[in-house]
């Protein structure tokens, strides 16, 4: 038998089982990575919606005139908070500066420079967690629920840019929401996809 669902799903599916050990029955998951991904788990329930494209989270709009996604759309939260936007943006600032090292950039690179105190990187990770924040202010809004669990590689920035999204998150979400909301980093960011849709199976 073929089973097939989404990525982002998946990890979600793996998060509810293995990080949060069921504890956490409405989960809003958020995979930051090349792209941005999420999953919803709706009362315990994995949500897929009517014909399973229900959690592209990563596409709700932040700028309806912001920069071209590759989904067809314009100023996605992905074009913000993806990994190869975020070196797009980081490349064309180094440009700009006249660096040579443009070449080489990575969201790695990136988080690096932030702690050191580069200010182009420290700006790209503000713009991006303030998009993020924008972003998840709505999905709390929208489904109130008791945990937004960030995972992916870009997560492990998360020190340099979710400051920047709590900011936003304080100011645009109703104060009930708010409260009884937990926003986390995965700790188990290799496994979740993986464990998620063996455990779907």
């Amino acid at each position: 038998p073929l089973f097939f669902e989404n990525d982002a799903s998946c990890a979600a599916w793996g998060a509810y089982h293995i990080e949060l050990k069921q504890s956490s029955k409405n989960l809003v998951v958020l995979t930051l990575g090349t792209g941005v991904g999420g999953g919803l788990i709706l009362n315990g329930r994995l949500y897929t919606g009517r014909n399973g494209s229900a959690g592209e989270l990563g596409h709700i709009t932040i700028d309806p005139k912001g920069r071209p996604c590759g989904c067809g759309n314009r100023g996605c939260l992905e074009t913000y908070m993806g990994g190869r936007y975020l070196v797009e943006a980081g490349q064309k600032e180094l440009s700009r500066m006249n660096k040579k090292s443009c070449a080489f950039l990575t969201p790695k690179k990136l988080y690096t420079d932030a702690q050191k105190g580069q200010k182009y990187a420290c700006q790209i990770w503000e713009q991006a967690g303030t998009a993020l924040g924008i972003a998840c202010a709505d999905f709390i809004n929208i489904f109130n629920p008791d945990t937004l669990l960030l995972c992916g590689g870009v997560a492990a920035a998360s020190p340099v840019f979710l400051p920047f999204a709590r900011k936003e998150i304080n100011q645009r979400t109703f104060l009930s929401s708010r409260k009884s909301v937990q926003i986390t980093v995965s700790s188990k960011n290799h496994h979740l996809g993986v464990i998620g849709a063996a455990l779907l199976v």
